[in-house]
């Protein structure tokens, strides 16, 4: 039987549900995320949460622009709540060096990596089911 999304929800920046364990955040495209917006999506992924802890698959492919307040908002502890870990899908290398930046300045709260392949993303992210 294959997986179905459950508990989905969409805003004007994303889409988001839960499905086989994991969270998932897709962009809309020509996103751009202010510090608002990053509210705006982590009020909606707490919803889908539902109360459950799980790890989330983003892909970030879709965004033009994250402004640095959103950046230090989206690695803190309401960001992070009801999450294990986070694998972020990008688009290169820039946005990976990007990344690594921001993983080193803003230090998330769980375990964070940047793929460019989604198989490998899942595949990491796997680890990180069903811990609570």
């Amino acid at each position: 039987m294959a997986d179905i999304k459950e508990r989905y929800l969409e805003n004007e920046f994303v889409e988001i549900w839960f499905q086989g364990g994991l969270v998932y955040e897709v962009f809309k495209p020509d996103t751009s995320i202010t510090v608002k917006a990053a509210e705006i999506i982590v009020r909606d992924r707490l919803k889908v949460s539902d109360g459950k802890t799980s790890p989330i698959f983003i892909d970030l492919r879709n965004v033009v622009t994250i402004d640095n307040a959103s950046r230090s908002f989206l690695a803190q502890t309401e960001a992070v709540e009801y999450l294990t870990a986070g694998a972020i899908l990008i688009t290169n290398e820039i946005q990976r060096l990007l990344m690594n930046l921001w993983l080193k300045i803003d230090k998330p709260l769980i375990p964070t990596r940047g793929f460019t392949d989604k198989e490998k993303a899942l595949q990491w992210l796997e680890q990180f089911k069903y811990l609570n």
